[in-house]
């Protein structure tokens, strides 16, 4: 098995497949050429949010352009279509626009599909020529608030909202994710959405384990086989391509967390193996670390400082 450095790039071509050793084998290798492979990574930015987002997003938006990372995913909030034109004129950089506005009121909340078409308008006349793709709600199971019909809202939001798209001259042609969800339960609950999505979306997380690992695990880790062959044909029978909108490790080593060398190694090889799967794109869980005191706060690139860590470097010289 050839290991690849955090520090070291891979470049031109990228086969992505676990070395051969110097036996003689029979097995097809394909080959991939290295920019479908860059077109594949993505990360979650959250540019609406107080703190090291607002506060920084010079430094931040430089950095992003420093990784060569091409696809961000960030909510439809004024304060993200003004970075999105920002990061799209400077850099190239497009946006994954993920839907779903609240009732007003205090969070969670339930989601409010009257406000779909507003949402759609200002994606259409604020971002649109930032638009990546179109993504449904964000794991509403975790944050449906008092709906205690949330399953039948969100398989009837996500619904609505594909309907809507593919119904408006400036939008059908974009591709339309499915929802997040973050539970096998919810996923079954909800059912199939074939008809509705051009792609499956899952949160890929592995807590402390590295990536090709086999198996499952009562903290919540999964192989890649159970997402793909057991979690993905409960939103798509049809098997429709993934996009995993979320994925990493989080550095906070005190609970569910790995070391940030370990980081940097790991997140290389999810990017490389989730393409080699199959998975058309891959959004790193985030950025940059927030001020939170939990896990919850340690799964950037960057430092809540703005320093560089192992997977920032690592993941810019892959592309580089």
């Amino acid at each position: 098995m050839i290991i690849y450095s955090a520090l070291s790039p891979i470049r031109c071509w990228c086969l992505l497949m676990i070395a051969p050793s110097p036996m003689i084998s029979t097995e097809t290798i394909t080959a991939f050429q290295s920019d479908s492979f860059v077109e594949s990574i993505g990360v979650n930015t959250h540019w609406a949010f107080t703190g090291v987002y607002s506060n920084n997003y010079a430094t931040l938006r430089n950095k992003l352009g420093e990784s060569g990372i091409r696809y961000v995913r960030d909510g439809t909030f004024s304060d993200v279509f003004t970075r999105a034109n920002d990061l799209y004129n400077s850099f190239g950089i497009k946006t994954n626009m993920l839907t779903g506005r609240w009732i007003p009121g205090y969070w969670p909340a339930p989601l409010d599909p009257t406000q779909i078409d507003a949402e759609l308008n200002d994606i259409k006349t604020l971002a649109l020529q930032t638009v990546a793709a179109i993504e449904a709600p964000n794991e509403y199971d975790h944050s449906h608030g008092p709906d205690a019909d949330w399953v039948s809202t969100i398989r009837n939001y996500s619904m609505l909202l594909y309907n809507k798209v593919k119904a408006d001259p400036l939008l059908r042609n974009f591709s339309v994710i499915g929802p997040s969800f973050g539970t096998f339960e919810t996923y079954h609950a909800v059912g199939s959405l074939d008809s509705y999505i051009y792609y499956g979306n899952q949160h890929m997380y592995y807590w402390t384990y590295w990536p090709g690992f086999s198996g499952f695990d009562s903290n919540g880790s999964y192989s890649i086989d159970w997402f793909l062959n057991t979690l993905a044909p409960e939103q798509s029978p049809s098997r429709k391509p993934i996009q995993a909108t979320e994925t990493g490790h989080t550095t906070f080593t005190e609970l569910g967390g790995i070391s940030e060398e370990a980081d940097g190694k790991y997140t290389l090889r999810i990017l490389a193996e989730f393409f080699r799967r199959g998975i058309y794109r891959t959004y790193k869980y985030e950025l940059v670390d927030q001020a939170l005191p939990d896990r919850e706060g340690f799964f950037g690139l960057l430092r809540n400082n703005l320093t560089e860590k192992p997977s920032f470097r690592a993941v810019k010289n892959l592309i580089s």
